[in-house]
């Protein structure tokens, strides 16, 4: 095993027998793709939008079916001059996977080459003619809608920070169908405000609202704009309102007061299909049709989405006493 040396490797840099998964930059690609031409194996370019933690899974999982397939794979990450179209020119790879949100005048230049190429949950619709791999939207408001519904909430609010994105607006469409067809009232909040501004008005909307609200949060990102407006709106979770959102990143899910409920994205079997499809792709089938739903894993639920607390006269009544006798001694009898 070798190590390929890089100052910023991101999640994965290994090379065990033929393989090379690694992450490079420009100025490490011209270095590269000579010595690996002349094995004449297949190569295989990545393109990530970010080194995100959640993405490590995908990532993993197409480098598992690229070393039965014995490809040589490149997870890039396109940032300032580094360019797609400048690594398809200096590796001349023999397929594509563009995962991520990644942004389609970026691979505007694919439309004039017959490059197989795979779209794993890719976010723009401007990238029509190849096979793509997404997130099934509809169950994933399911799960939401389940969950949010069983707390019985007064009305329902879907919020996102990514409104043009295709699998935004996939949730979107289909948590506003689940609702509609429960006859449950539903409003929504799409922001493209810098994030100052969003809170505000996302703060003014939810005080608007009759209360308690269920809230659906497009993906973790989009949750923490909510507790951001929760905490200027002065209201509180499980009395005001329960949160749940997609993606269940645990570094952000755990770090929320209180811990955020999020739903699990299948995402090493999303990988794996997308290389698979690319590796028929590349054996010559036509697959430029071809859409793969991936179903969620399931609900993570943590205290986000908790039982709302409802006052009741007792309640109220045992409060006033406790703040009444609270200092008083009281004997076994009077207890």
């Amino acid at each position: 095993m070798r190590i390929i040396p890089h100052a910023n490797p991101g999640p994965v840099a290994y090379c065990e027998r033929k393989i090379v998964a690694h992450c490079v930059t420009l100025d490490t690609l011209r270095a590269l793709v000579i010595p690996y031409q002349a094995l004449r194996m297949k190569t295989v370019l990545i393109f990530a939008r970010s080194r995100e933690i959640r993405k490590i899974d995908k990532l993993m999982a197409i480098y598992d079916v690229g070393r039965s397939e014995s490809w040589i794979m490149h997870c890039l990450y396109p940032d300032g001059a580094f360019t797609p179209a400048n690594a398809v020119r200096i590796l001349k790879p023999d397929g594509i996977i563009i995962e991520g949100s990644a942004n389609t005048r970026d691979f505007a230049f694919l439309r004039h080459q017959k490059l197989p190429t795979v779209l794993l949950d890719f976010g723009t619709s401007g990238m029509s003619g190849h096979p793509i791999v997404l997130s099934d939207a509809t169950k994933i408001a399911e799960l939401a809608f389940r969950e949010l519904s069983a707390l019985d909430p007064k009305h329902l609010l879907f919020v996102s920070r990514f409104p043009d994105l295709q699998w935004s607006r996939a949730r979107q469409k289909a948590f506003r169908a689940q609702c509609a067809q429960s006859a449950k009232p539903c409003a929504q909040f799409l922001s493209k405000q810098d994030p100052f501004s969003a809170v505000d008005s996302l703060a003014s909307r939810l005080l608007s609202l009759p209360r308690p609200i269920g809230i659906f949060a497009a993906n973790d990102e989009s949750a923490e704009l909510v507790y951001r407006a929760v905490e200027k709106a002065r209201l509180r979770f499980g009395r005001d309102l329960t949160l749940v959102s997609v993606d269940n990143d645990p570094l952000v899910c755990g770090n929320h007061n209180p811990p955020l409920s999020s739903i699990s994205q299948n995402a090493f079997l999303a990988g794996q299909t997308a290389a698979r499809l690319l590796a028929r792709v590349m054996s010559g089938e036509s697959l430029s049709s071809e859409c793969v739903l991936v179903a969620p894993q399931g609900l993570t639920r943590r205290a986000s989405s908790a039982a709302l607390c409802k006052e009741t006269t007792l309640a109220r009544s045992l409060i006033r006493d406790i703040c009444e006798n609270g200092v008083k001694p009281l004997s076994v009898p009077e207890l």
